[in-house]
C-alpha cells in the first residue's frame, strides 16, 4: 500500500481550470501515480465535487473566468475536512507565493506542469494535511 493512499483508495485530486489541456496534463500525471483526478471549470462545480467525493487536494488555475483566485483559494481552504489548494500559474515569483500563502493556499505550482514537481507538491500537501488534521484532533479531542 502506498504511503499516499488510505484503505487502498487512490488519492483524489481536483483540477479547477477552464483549460482542457491543463486538466489533461494533470490527468496524465495522476494516471502515472495511480491517483483519481476530477475536473471542474468553476468554483461552484469544484465545491460540489469536493463535498461529494471528499477530495483533499485542489490544483486551482490562477486565471479562472468569473472569479478572483484569491477569493476562490480562501473559500476552498476553509472547507472541512481540510482541503489543500495549490495555485497553478504561468507567472511565479516571491510576491505571488506570499499572496498564495496569505490567502490560505498551500503552494504555488508553475505552468507548464513539470510532472516531478507536481508529484512532489501533491505528496507534500497530502502528508502536511494528514499531520495537520492529526495535530488538530490531538489538541481539540484528546483520547481519539
Amino acid at each position: 500500500m502506498s504511503l499516499f493512499r488510505r484503505r487502498d483508495e487512490p488519492l483524489r485530486l481536483l483540477a479547477l481550470t477552464p483549460e482542457p489541456e491543463e486538466w489533461q496534463a494533470l490527468q496524465r500525471i495522476a494516471d502515472a501515480e495511480g491517483w483519481s483526478m476530477f475536473w471542474a471549470r468553476t468554483c461552484g462545480g469544484a465545491r460540489q465535487l469536493i463535498e461529494r467525493h471528499s477530495i483533499p487536494i485542489v490544483i486551482c488555475d490562477r486565471n479562472l473566468p468569473g472569479g478572483d483566485w484569491r477569493t476562490i483559494v480562501s473559500d476552498l481552504a476553509t472547507l472541512v475536512p481540510l482541503v489543500c489548494v495549490l495555485l497553478a500559474s504561468d507567472v511565479a515569483d516571491d510576491y505571488l507565493w506570499r499572496e498564495v500563502v496569505q490567502n490560505r493556499g498551500f503552494e504555488l505550482l508553475t505552468k507548464p506542469f513539470d510532472p516531478d514537481k507536481v508529484v512532489r507538491m501533491v505528496r507534500f500537501a497530502w502528508s502536511w494535511r494528514g499531520w495537520t488534521q492529526a495535530s488538530y484532533a490531538a489538541r481539540n479531542h484528546p483520547g481519539l
